[in-house]
């Protein structure tokens, strides 16, 4: 296995390692290659695989402020009940202090050490895995219960989200090495597309908005890309299906669009009443209306609740 290249920190681009062989018929990788990845969120702290998860920096300021804090309080509390007894009721202001910094340090300790952490990541058909310093970390897929996908917030990047019990870890990859990852990722991972083979196509992949709705209009296009017409039902589903990104349920959206008819604008904006999260519901019935702007996507995904850049 290659290892992670070494870069400009200061800079701290995504360098793909070379590609895979092409599939004959997809010209597409037909594996997913490793891919250098910058990785935050859950790492070190998950409960998927805990023989092969090693601690981390995080995990280890985390025990660390743990002990301060602790430390700290419980001389508060041997203080107070020396105070309650009436045999003393001040701090020396040396304790005072000494107290304070417990509190000071035990806080710092607990945020984390890194924003994130470059990381070699792999997806085979079965498993993801995650390489690192001291990170090793095994993921079977059967546990991954969701993944949520879209544009990073670095030029030239996707960012995806998998979640597995109580974890999420962020990935932000390069576009197009990352792209087989997230094919392979949407063909295993529940979903409404799990099957569709078009969970990939949603993906803006840096485009302007006119640009990126003329390419997904083609996905329900009555004889467009991919299966056309038997895409719409699929589309529909992943509008309102959560397991996926505001980006990709706003893109599923937009291809909708394509569809000649009014009945599925109507539709559309029937679908987004069921959808809870308020700037992804409004999002939608801008699409259906034709006014979406960039501002009403950046605020969906903004609101979602996840954590798309450091």
């Amino acid at each position: 296995m290659s290892r992670p290249t070494k870069t400009d920190s200061s800079h701290d681009p995504i360098i793909a390692p070379p590609s895979a062989p092409l599939d004959p018929l997809t010209q597409e990788p037909d594996v997913s290659p490793s891919v250098n990845a910058r990785a935050w969120g859950g790492l070190g702290v998950s409960q998927w695989n805990k023989p092969s998860v090693e601690s981390t920096p995080a995990k280890k300021s985390f025990l660390g402020g743990t002990m301060f804090l602790s430390g700290g309080l419980a001389i508060l509390i041997a203080k107070g009940v020396v105070a309650i007894w009436g045999k003393e009721y001040g701090l020396p202001s040396f304790l005072a202090a000494f107290v304070l910094l417990f509190v000071i340090v035990g806080i710092v300790r607990l945020a984390p050490s890194e924003k994130h952490r470059s990381v070699l990541l792999t997806v085979t058909e079965d498993v993801l895995s995650v390489e690192g310093g001291d990170i090793h970390i095994v993921l079977p897929l059967a546990r991954v219960m969701a993944f949520r996908a879209c544009d990073g917030a670095r030029p030239g990047t996707t960012c995806f989200a998998v979640e597995a019990g109580m974890d999420v870890l962020y990935f932000e990859v390069d576009q197009t090495a990352g792209l087989p990852l997230i094919r392979t990722l949407g063909s295993k991972v529940p979903s409404v597309l799990k099957a569709s083979g078009i969970r990939a196509d949603l993906l803006r992949q840096g485009q302007s908005l006119p640009e990126w709705t003329r390419q997904l209009r083609s996905l329900a296009a009555p004889s467009g890309y991919r299966g056309g017409k038997s895409n719409v039902e699929h589309l529909f589903a992943a509008v309102a299906d959560d397991r996926l990104s505001a980006e990709e349920r706003i893109g599923a959206a937009l291809a909708l669009t394509g569809q000649p008819d009014t009945q599925t604008r109507d539709t559309l904006r029937t679908t987004s009443k069921s959808i809870s999260q308020k700037a992804l519901r409004l999002a939608i019935e801008h699409v259906a209306d034709d006014t979406l702007q960039d501002d009403h996507i950046a605020r969906a995904l903004s609101t979602d609740g996840h954590r798309w850049s450091t």
